[in-house]
C-alpha cells in the first residue's frame, strides 16, 4: 500500500512539472510573437521612404510639376548676333531661381549621367566652324528640367536631371548688339558675328508652373 502511495505522489510530481513546463513554453511563445509584431513594426521605418516624397517636395527626380512658355522679342530696331559652333546649346533665355541662381537646362555634349556614370558619345564632325547668327528672339517651353552636378564611382563628374519645384523664378532674357561679316578664314567662307555693344538682357519674375506666357523685349 505505501509502494502504491509512493508512486502517486511521483506521477502527480511528473504531472505538475509537464504542465509547468508547458505554460513557460507557451508564455515564451506568445513573447516571440510580439517580438515578431515589432519587427513588423519596425518595418514602418520604410516611411524614411518618404524622403522621396521630400525629393518631390523640393521638384527633385519625381517628374515636372507643369510648364511655362517664354516668348522673348527682339522689335526695337537693333541689330543682334551671336557665335556658335551649331553644337551649342545656344538658348537666349536663361532662369534663376528664387535665391538667384541660374539652373542649368542643358547638360551639353559628351556628359556623364550620374545613373550610369558612363559619358555620352560626342558629337564629333557633327559640329561646325565657328560662325555668326542673327538673334532676333526666342520662344521656349520650360518643364522645369535642369542639370546638377555631382560625382560618381568616386569622384568621376556627372550631372543629374532634376525638375525645379512650383514657386517664384526669373526669365532672363539676353541678346548681344552686333553685326554679321564676312570671315574668309575658314573654307568656305562663313558669316562672323562683330559685337558693336555689351549684352543686353531684360529680366522678367514668372511663377512655375504658369498657364500665362512670359513675355519680354528689349527696349
Amino acid at each position: 500500500m505505501r509502494t502504491s502511495n509512493r508512486i502517486g505522489r511521483l506521477t502527480s510530481g511528473l504531472l505538475f512539472v509537464a504542465l509547468a513546463t508547458f505554460v513557460a513554453c507557451s508564455g515564451s511563445s506568445s513573447d516571440n510573437g510580439g517580438s515578431g509584431a515589432n519587427a513588423g513594426t519596425g518595418a514602418s521605418a520604410g516611411t524614411g521612404a518618404q524622403g522621396g516624397t521630400g525629393a518631390t517636395g523640393s521638384g527633385g527626380s519625381a517628374g515636372s510639376p507643369g510648364s511655362a512658355k517664354f516668348d522673348f522679342q527682339i522689335n526695337n530696331g537693333k541689330s543682334y548676333c551671336r557665335s556658335t559652333d551649331g553644337c551649342d546649346f545656344g538658348s537666349t533665355i536663361s532662369i534663376k531661381d528664387a535665391a538667384g541662381k541660374v539652373l542649368g537646362r542643358s547638360p551639353g555634349f559628351c556628359h556623364t549621367p550620374c545613373d550610369t556614370c558612363e559619358q555620352l558619345p560626342c558629337p564629333g564632325v557633327a559640329c561646325q566652324e565657328l560662325h555668326g547668327e542673327p538673334v532676333t528672339g526666342e520662344q521656349l517651353t520650360w518643364d522645369g528640367s535642369y542639370y546638377q552636378g555631382g560625382t560618381c564611382n568616386g569622384g568621376t563628374q556627372c550631372l543629374t536631371k532634376l525638375f525645379a519645384p512650383p514657386g517664384k523664378y526669373t526669365a532672363v532674357m539676353c541678346a548681344t548688339p552686333g553685326d554679321l561679316v564676312d570671315d574668309v578664314t575658314p573654307s568656305p567662307p562663313l558669316k562672323a558675328c562683330k559685337p558693336s555693344g555689351p549684352q543686353e538682357c531684360v529680366e522678367v519674375p514668372f511663377d512655375f508652373p504658369s498657364a500665362q506666357t512670359v513675355g519680354g523685349s528689349l527696349p
